[in-house]
């Protein structure tokens, strides 16, 4: 199967973008690893094989509104399993 054509198998039956597929499944890992702690934000960008930490951040900010900064403070402050 070419690449286009998954595209548009995709876009038929589900209604979305390849591209758009990975990067939710990119940004929940992201938002997961953010939860637990993970403050290495270089390190997660490069795991999660976006080009750079701006690149992760721009992404993030867009979806969520928030940087994945101030999304880790938040959610780690109000999540009881990650406090030491």
């Amino acid at each position: 199967m070419t690449e286009r054509s998954l595209q548009r198998m995709t876009a038929r039956r589900l209604g979305l973008t390849p591209r758009w597929l990975v990067q939710r499944r990119r940004l929940h890992e992201a938002a997961a690893r953010l939860r637990r702690g993970e403050s290495d934000l270089a390190g997660l960008a490069a795991y999660l094989g976006y080009a750079d930490q701006a690149h992760l951040s721009r992404e993030f900010k867009t979806v969520t509104g928030s940087t994945p900064a101030s999304f880790r403070a938040t959610a780690t402050r109000e999540d009881p399993d990650t406090r030491s």
